[in-house]
């Protein structure tokens, strides 16, 4: 009998692995306008709560999903405490390949192996929430905004990090704004009376805005309640570093955007095993392939599948079926398979936070599917 697999684990085991996939069902996008994370080969400061130290394993990149297996990021390359960096906003495969850079790899020298770990794939909670076609604009908008930066530079001296001028954006700055912006299809700045956020109303609000002190009585180091955190002026050399307006010396971290309340683990539209009209019912057809998964023991990515899949060994250089929630990953158990055939015999399902698979039996509210 499987271990019920917690999402907390699923991330740790992300971080521990870089192989071109690890099976979990929050570890890749799922729809467009999700954010996906990686790790960072860097470190970050006083992550542990105290100043003097250094943490080294922890989401330290995040792009935006726009679909066809690519993201659109802003990447920085380069020394950035010693010197300036270079880079810009860009699309990029998440699927390594010799001689592209993609998501997973350091931008020197791609040779298609992963560099960085699978952080998780994440969105806002309130795509949950809202009916369908309602989350469906937000998050074409999302995708409408990211793509709409393509070619602008990165923020190489750290003074805006957010934007909206072209050589101002970190890769959580722009998350952030596209995020905030995506009530409409123009980037909203930040207002001038930051941080009142009444600007992002109808939009996605990730992090709290704002400037956070946080010290040991001797340096301030990482927090995660607001936006930016101040970080210690000895190790950057003198440079005048994170100068926002009157402010100098903050940074607005990966880590504090994935940390917050306001994003879940993302989440897909429809069940793997619906891949028949209508939608949001399981039929009998569909059934039978989960089923046949759980007869085989195994089962395996195939293209020429009618959802995807097949049963008996094969390609893993996928997403798992959305019944395979837990470990080990590959094999379908009976208490996943039961869920499918909960689905089956309602009816009818819907997406559910609470359903350890992210959907439940019956109709949904109306505030859901």
């Amino acid at each position: 009998m499987k271990p019920t697999i917690k999402p907390g684990l699923v991330l740790l085991l992300a971080a521990a692995c870089c192989e071109t996939r690890i099976c979990a069902f929050q570890d890749y996008p799922q729809q467009i306008g999700d954010l996906v994370f990686r790790d960072s080969n860097g470190q970050i400061y006083g992550r542990d709560g105290t100043g003097f130290s250094m943490a080294s394993s922890h989401p330290g990149h995040v792009g935006i999903f726009i679909g066809n297996g690519e993201i659109v990021e802003a990447l920085g390359h380069g020394v950035w405490i010693v010197r300036d960096v270079t880079g810009e906003v860009m699309v990029t495969p998440l699927q390594a390949a010799a001689g592209v850079h993609s998501f997973y790899e350091d931008w020197e020298g791609p040779d298609g192996v992963e560099d960085h770990g699978h952080m998780g794939a994440r969105t806002h909670k309130r795509l949950l929430e809202l009916e369908e076609n309602q989350a469906a604009v937000l998050r074409s908008n999302i995708v409408y905004l990211a793509l709409d930066q393509v070619a602008e530079g990165y923020d190489n001296s750290f003074r805006q990090q957010k934007g909206p001028g072209p050589d101002q954006w970190t890769c959580c700055g722009l998350a952030e704004k596209v995020y905030e912006s995506c009530a409409g299809r123009v980037i909203i700045p930040d207002p001038e009376n930051y941080p009142d956020e009444s600007a992002y109303t109808g939009g996605l609000n990730i992090t709290a805005d704002g400037f956070g002190w946080q010290s040991d009585g001797f340096s301030y180091f990482y927090q995660n309640n607001f936006e930016f955190s101040q970080i210690p002026i000895n190790p950057l050399f003198g440079r005048v570093f994170g100068g926002i307006g009157s402010y100098r010396y903050f940074i607005f971290f990966p880590f504090t955007q994935f940390e917050q309340a306001s994003l879940i683990d993302a989440f897909r539209s429809s069940h793997t095993a619906d891949f028949r009209r209508p939608l949001w019912i399981i039929d009998g057809r569909e059934v039978s392939r989960v089923l046949a998964y759980w007869r085989a023991g195994v089962y395996h990515i195939d293209a020429l599948g009618a959802d995807g899949y097949a049963p008996g060994a094969g390609s893993k250089l996928g997403q798992c079926h959305s019944a395979d929630y837990r470990e080990p990953f590959w094999v379908i158990d009976s208490t996943e398979v039961g869920r499918v055939l909960a689905y089956w015999r309602a009816c009818a399902y819907h997406r559910s936070s609470s359903g350890p698979d992210g959907f439940a039996p019956g109709e949904a509210p109306s505030n859901s599917k």
